[in-house]
């Protein structure tokens, strides 16, 4: 890809989305098992 912007951008659109999915998961699973959530 020419334009290192564009790129960027996908990129960080990408890593949002799976970042999503992800707590979305962890939440079911800490809640599957008993653990709470970490405080940030």
């Amino acid at each position: 890809m020419a334009d290192q912007n564009e790129l960027d951008r996908l990129l960080a659109d990408g890593a949002d989305k799976a970042n999503e999915l992800a707590e979305a998961t962890l939440a079911k699973v800490y809640d599957a098992i008993g653990f709470l959530k970490a405080k940030p």
